[in-house]
């Protein structure tokens, strides 16, 4: 992912289909990003 201008940390993203493959990475990747 590309350098956010705006931090990630403590919002809030609701992602549906995050069970598996790319869907799950994306949501590890958001979480170590520090959203909830």
């Amino acid at each position: 992912m590309t350098h956010q201008p705006e931090s990630l940390e403590g919002k809030t993203l609701l992602i549906t289909g995050a069970a598996r493959r790319i869907g799950a990475a994306i949501v590890r990747m958001l979480h170590a990003e520090g959203m909830n």
